[in-house]
C-alpha cells in the first residue's frame, strides 16, 4: 500500500512502473495531474483521491486497471471522469462525494458494481442518464442527484430499479419537486430496499411509500430493523389512502 499526501507537489512520482504489484493507493494535497502511466498498475484493488482542491485530472489510461475494484474521489475539483472508465470492468464501488462532475454513460456498462454513490443523472446524451441504471443489477446502493426534469420521468421506468434484487439502500435527491411524485410512481414497487432516502420539498410522501398490496406497517416481518428516511422540510402527512410496501419496515424517521 501507497499514501501520498503532496502539500506542494504538482506531480505524482511517475515512478509506478516500479511498484507493479501495488494493489491499494491513496493520494490527497495538491495533486494536480496523475501520470498516464498510472495504467501500469495492473493489480491495483484500490484507488482513492481526497481533498484535492485544484483541478484534478484522472488519465484515460484509468481504464487499462481491469482488477481496480474500489474507485473514491472525495471532496476534489474534478470536471468529469473519463470515459474510459467504463472499462474497469471488476468495479464494485465507485464514490464520488462532493464533487461537482460529469459522469460517463460508460459508467452503465460497469455491471459488477455494487456501490453508485453521489452520481449526478444529465439530459446531454453523451453523460450518464437515469436509465443506464438499467443493465446494473448488481447494485447494493444507489445515490443519484439532480432528478426532477420531464425525461426523468420515462427513464425511471427504464432504470428497472425493481429488477434490482440486491438494491438495499437507495437515496434520490430531486433539484425541484417538479415530477418528483411521477418519477417516484414509476420507481414503485421496490419490495427490498431498508434504507430510503428522499430530499423533496413538498407536502406529499413519497408514492415509493404507497402500494396497494398486502403488506402494512402491522405485519409481524416489521420486527426487523430496517427503516426508511424521509428528509422533507413541509412534509404534512404519510400516506393513509394506500398499504405500504415495505414488509421490513421497522422504523420510519421523518426530517423536518
Amino acid at each position: 500500500m501507497i499514501w501520498y499526501q503532496l502539500p506542494v507537489a504538482r506531480y505524482v512520482p511517475d515512478r509506478f512502473p516500479d511498484l507493479k504489484r501495488l494493489r491499494t493507493l491513496s493520494l490527497s494535497g495538491k495533486v494536480i495531474e496523475l501520470p498516464s502511466n498510472i495504467g501500469e498498475l495492473t493489480h491495483l484493488r484500490y484507488l482513492s483521491l481526497s481533498d484535492i482542491h485544484k483541478d484534478v485530472i484522472l488519465p484515460p489510461a484509468i481504464g487499462n486497471l481491469f482488477n481496480l475494484q474500489t474507485l473514491r474521489v472525495l471532496r476534489c475539483r474534478m470536471a468529469e471522469l473519463p470515459e474510459e472508465v467504463g472499462k474497469l470492468i471488476n468495479l464494485r464501488h465507485l464514490n464520488a462525494s462532493d464533487t461537482s462532475m460529469s459522469w460517463p454513460r460508460g459508467v452503465g456498462r460497469l455491471r459488477n458494481l455494487q456501490t453508485l454513490k453521489w452520481i449526478t443523472v444529465s439530459p446531454a446524451n453523451e453523460e450518464f442518464q437515469l436509465r443506464d441504471l438499467r443493465d446494473m443489477n448488481n447494485l447494493r446502493d444507489i445515490y443519484v442527484e439532480q432528478l426532477g426534469i420531464e425525461e426523468h420521468v420515462q427513464e425511471a421506468t427504464q432504470a428497472q430499479l425493481y429488477q434490482k434484487t440486491n438494491l438495499v439502500s437507495l437515496s434520490m435527491i430531486f433539484e425541484s419537486a417538479n415530477r418528483k411524485m411521477e418519477i417516484h410512481s414509476k420507481i414503485s414497487p421496490i419490495f427490498n430496499v431498508s434504507h430510503i432516502f428522499d430530499y423533496f420539498p413538498t407536502v406529499d410522501a413519497p408514492a415509493v411509500l404507497e402500494h396497494s398490496g398486502s403488506n402494512s406497517l402491522q405485519d409481524g416481518a416489521l420486527m426487523q430493523e430496517h427503516r426508511v428516511l424521509l428528509n422533507a422540510h413541509s412534509l404534512l402527512m404519510l400516506p393513509t389512502r394506500h398499504k405500504v410496501v415495505l414488509p421490513l419496515l421497522a422504523r420510519c424517521v421523518i426530517r423536518m
